[in-house]
């Protein structure tokens, strides 16, 4: 969902990896959006999500065509 309106959008599948955190070694099933059709340029995104933690996202990354990146990752409580 955007601004713009509700469409499917389709992530392609990295497969498992482990994560570096601050909370420590984490195993994560590692997405990444795939371009729409239409030539808009789109941002970049990439979302882990952890096993262990019930398949929540535990970082998420999206990037732009301008060099700006913004990078959230799951801290210790």
């Amino acid at each position: 969902a955007s601004f713009n309106g509700i469409r499917p959008i389709r992530y392609r599948s990295e497969g498992v990896e482990v994560l570096a955190t601050p909370q420590g070694a984490l195993q994560t099933l590692h997405l990444i959006r795939q371009a729409e059709d239409g030539g808009r340029e789109q941002p970049r995104i990439e979302l882990w999500y952890g096993f262990e933690q019930h398949m929540l996202p535990v970082r998420v990354r999206a990037s732009d065509g301008y060099g700006r990146t913004l990078d959230q990752i799951i801290q210790p409580m």
